[in-house]
């Protein structure tokens, strides 16, 4: 009986071992975590973390759109070459530019005796050789033929071979120069973050508002150099969440435009910086 009652205490020591531990164990994990959470989503932000914000620009247009238009042109002429006589037209070309997207040239055959081909020199180089049948021709004219100024195209004709009585004639409603130019207007602003709110921020992003534009191609927002935005924004308000990385502590520059034709409207501009207090 004596060995019983040592066998009872025993255990119920061990018993009151458990529970104590157990008791330990659930007040340690209902203690505070002090380790900062992550922040997730708007909702965190906007009621966990203090917003520091850069005011960038109240409004910003941007745009990019071609315009084509005629250069030079003649009406109702003829281009003739034999070995005795030689009648050629000349066009004036534009000067070659950054916004010089395209030039063509553009001339209408009403008849030909087909005796020699017909020739486009540009600048005295020659570009194409051909015998012209009847109808309208379009030649797009490399702009790598093109110099800085003073730039023209020579239609002439070839001599009518063996024939040589004969002068190859080729007669032309009319011919002319088009060209067509991008006109681009960009915008690009700086604006100064400070070390101390940049370094412990753990969020960053831009808003901007969208009033009436021609959304026909994407909006491009750079920083730094860096892309942080590509796309049509169709919604008046607009909040891009960017990586914080992009922005540097000091003088930074924000650069908008377009990457094909389109007209963009945006106003109040402006930076936030999420921190914890």
């Amino acid at each position: 009986m004596k060995g019983q009652k040592t066998l009872d205490e025993f255990a119920f020591i061990l018993l009151g071992s458990v529970i104590f531990i157990m008791v330990l164990a659930i007040y340690f994990t209902q203690q505070e975590v002090t380790t900062p959470e992550k922040i997730t989503n708007k909702t965190d932000i906007s009621e966990k973390l203090s917003k520091f914000s850069v005011f960038i620009a109240a409004q910003v247009n941007i745009s990019l759109s071609n315009e084509t238009k005629t250069i030079d042109e003649v009406n109702s002429v003829s281009v003739e070459k034999g070995y005795f006589s030689e009648k050629s037209i000349s066009l004036i070309l534009p000067d070659k530019t950054n916004q010089t997207k395209e030039v063509m040239l553009e001339f209408l055959v009403r008849d030909t005796n087909n005796a020699g081909n017909l020739e486009i020199y540009v600048n005295d180089v020659k570009l194409w050789s051909k015998r012209a049948e009847p109808g309208i021709y379009t030649i797009k004219i490399p702009l790598s033929y093109l110099k800085q100024e003073s730039n023209y195209v020579k239609i002439k004709a070839t001599n009518p071979g063996w024939k040589f009585w004969m002068r190859a004639v080729y007669l032309l409603d009319y011919a002319k120069t088009i060209t067509t130019t991008t006109e681009t207007e960009e915008e690009e602003f700086s604006f100064y973050v400070d070390k101390n709110i940049l370094e412990k921020s753990e969020l960053a992003e831009l808003s901007f508002k969208k009033f009436p534009s021609l959304e026909t191609s994407n909006l491009v927002i750079e920083i730094n150099d860096k892309i942080i935005y590509n796309k049509r924004p169709f919604s008046r308000t607009n909040e891009i969440e960017i990586d914080k990385s992009v922005i540097k502590a000091g003088d930074n520059t924000i650069e908008f435009y377009v990457n094909g034709e389109a007209f963009y409207d945006i106003r109040d501009v402006k930076l936030f910086l999420y921190y914890r207090e």
